[in-house]
């Protein structure tokens, strides 16, 4: 009989599961059946090649670091396809023994777990990164498969109750949670302790069940999760009762997930004097709804970042209620809007009510793109405010058009020719389907904004051009940024051309240098 190459090799117990585990795996996660070398460990040939390079002689807090960023998968796939495991951590320690070596000995690469419709090989999982994350403040994602699904596994609830009860071993160690339960009630989480003091590092909570919940067993596990002392961010659910929250601690607030009229939110809000950061969605009044007054203002001395979706619905008769002096992030994103009132408008009052320490620093403004009856001033109008003017950051989703451009592009001080938001140091336009924007225009903007006190450092473009691929412009645009030293993206959008082509837009080098002015 054949030697197994692994045969030659003691393993200890931990390599041995690890072993186990990812044979176990290959299946749900489609892992080559040759990812395993001989002798080695396995390992994708993308970071094979990593290994005896200069990044594997970088000191190991620096490639501890590094392996953090490769957390930024989500976890989360699509829900019409069947889950996959967030393996990043234990491939990593699987490269090289200097790599294993660090990986091993950083438990915050451990210490985020995430679950997707939970399967057998999900338990060993979770137990080792458990182990291994030491006592590293866990974050945890866990998403059970949504009911009547051809590939729903027929013990995952039961899988889920195994999955929890090892979270909950562990619950001095939770920092944030996301939960999504589709099943019915999952018994574990009505054993979760409702001291205060059981979970003293949970601070975040996004909790979602279903209705095969039953109202006391929703009202049970809320209770339990809210009564912690440390809990300041929370997602509002559609499934989530309400009855249990402590508005007065929360720093942050997410209610992107379920929306709600402005006169719920003046109530709401009244209660949340500690708010640093809130996502909101508002939604049209019922015809019944009270009107709400301006008079009935309601005051957020310690919010810095606000953002605002507003569902076929205007944002002046929320910010006319507002008062935000320590506002410095602030985004406005719209779906198809009656536009009744005065936005712009109302934003300047806020703004200039909310008094000299409310100053913007980041502003985003996203507009249906189907909603093209206005013109760039009225997009424009947005930004004409005194406290507008050192902004740092700009993110526009509009109907892009020359106009704005020239709005952006910076005059001369001599000649007195306006300077718009000359602070700007990263920028973001968008606007895929809307009319062509000359070349010359972009590249005069950006021009104007080398060079000065303040430069801009970054700028991504995704829009129409005139010219497209074939724009003589473009080359010296990337020149004079790649001089500059200024990070420039531009994605070509799709157009009437058949001989262009759509895509990130690339640019060689220049042999001699660069023109310093177009005519």
């Amino acid at each position: 009989m054949k030697q197994s190459p692994f045969s030659r090799r003691k393993f200890s117990r931990s390599r041995y599961q690890e072993e186990v585990m990812f044979h176990n795996i290959i299946p749900l996660n489609e892992i080559p059946s040759k990812i395993w070398t001989t002798g080695l460990s396995f390992v994708s040939p993308l970071l094979k090649s990593l290994t005896n390079t200069p990044v594997d002689t970088l000191p190991a807090n620096v490639l501890s670091e590094i392996f953090m960023c490769t957390l930024s998968f989500n976890g989360f796939g699509s829900i019409a396809e069947r889950g996959r495991l967030a393996l990043e951590p234990l491939i990593l320690s699987h490269v090289s023994r200097r790599w294993r070596s660090v990986a091993l000995s950083h438990p915050q690469l451990w210490a985020t777990i995430w679950v997707d419709r939970p399967r057998p090989p999900h338990v060993p999982m979770v137990e080792m990164w458990l182990e291994r994350s030491q006592r590293a403040s866990l974050v945890l994602y866990l998403r059970q498969t949504q009911q009547n699904a051809n590939f729903t596994d027929p013990d995952e609830h039961g899988l889920t109750e195994e999955i929890i009860k090892r979270f909950s071993s562990q619950l001095y160690r939770w920092y944030r949670i996301t939960l999504f339960f589709s099943l019915h009630t999952q018994k574990s989480m009505l054993l979760l302790p409702d001291k205060p003091d059981s979970a003293p590092l949970l601070q975040h909570i996004h909790l979602a069940t279903n209705d095969d919940w039953d109202r006391e067993s929703k009202l049970k596990t809320e209770k339990i999760l809210h009564s912690y002392s440390a809990l300041k961010s929370l997602v509002i659910h559609p499934s989530t009762l309400q009855v249990h929250i402590h508005w007065n601690r929360l720093t942050e607030l997410d209610t992107t997930q379920v929306g709600s009229p402005v006169a719920n939110y003046i109530t709401v809000l009244k209660l949340c004097r500690n708010l640093i950061t809130a996502e909101l969605r508002i939604t049209p009044d019922s015809l019944d709804a009270p009107f709400v007054r301006p008079y009935h203002r309601v005051s957020l001395p310690r919010l810095k970042s606000f953002a605002i979706h507003f569902d076929h619905t205007d944002a002046a008769p929320l910010l006319d209620c507002l008062v935000l002096q320590a506002l410095e992030g602030f985004a406005l994103r719209y779906t198809r809007s009656h536009r009744r009132s005065n936005d712009a408008n109302a934003l300047r009052q806020l703004l200039a009510r909310s008094g000299p320490s409310c100053v913007l620093k980041r502003f985003a403004l996203q507009d249906n793109p189907r909603t093209r009856d206005h013109t760039a001033a009225h997009h424009l109008a947005f930004l004409q405010s005194p406290q507008m003017h050192g902004l740092i950051e700009l993110a526009l989703q509009i109907d892009l058009c020359d106009d704005v451009f020239r709005f952006l592009t910076l005059g001369s001080v001599e000649d007195g020719t306006p300077r718009n938001l000359p602070n700007l140091e990263i920028v973001s336009l968008k606007d895929v389907s809307g009319d062509h924007v000359e070349d010359l225009e972009l590249y005069r903007m950006v021009v104007s904004r080398l060079g000065q006190k303040t430069p801009l450092y970054g700028a991504v473009f995704n829009l129409c051009l005139n010219g497209h691929s074939e724009s003589r412009i473009l080359p010296l645009l990337f020149e004079r940024c790649r001089n500059s030293r200024v990070q420039l993206k531009v994605y070509l959008a799709s157009c009437e051309d058949a001989n262009s082509t759509s895509g990130w837009y690339t640019s060689e080098p220049i042999p001699g240098g660069y023109l310093t002015d177009v005519a």
